[in-house]
């Protein structure tokens, strides 16, 4: 059976994230909000776009030999990406014109 990944919390989320060329270096933060029961402060402003690695999301999943049904991806596409594809499906929702080397790409308008 595949892996899952359960979040409950009582308290809304609340806030804004400006949404730039620092989407992904935000995604990490934003995921640790949720799973602490700690109060968190997150920074005003997160630093990025300098290419996204799509390689450890990938060697963190066969490490913990977890078997997705499906990944998806949201990305520029704009990175690095591991030499072959995984033996579960990937779809690349994509915001830009970058290319994917393997699996289903999707066009985010």
């Amino acid at each position: 059976m595949p892996a899952r990944l359960l979040i409950e919390g009582g308290v809304p989320l609340k806030g804004k994230v400006a949404v730039s060329a620092a989407k992904n270096a935000a995604l990490p933060a934003l995921a640790a909000s949720l799973l602490t029961a700690e109060p968190l402060t997150l920074p005003k402003q997160i630093g990025g776009g300098g290419g996204t690695s799509f390689v450890p999301v990938f060697d963190w999943i066969t490490a913990a030999e977890l078997g997705p049904d499906l990944m998806l991806y949201f990305t520029d596409a704009e990175g690095y990406f591991p030499a072959t594809a995984p033996d579960y499906p990937v779809i690349w929702l994509v915001k830009g014109r970058g290319k994917v080397p393997w699996g289903e790409r999707i066009q985010l308008n």
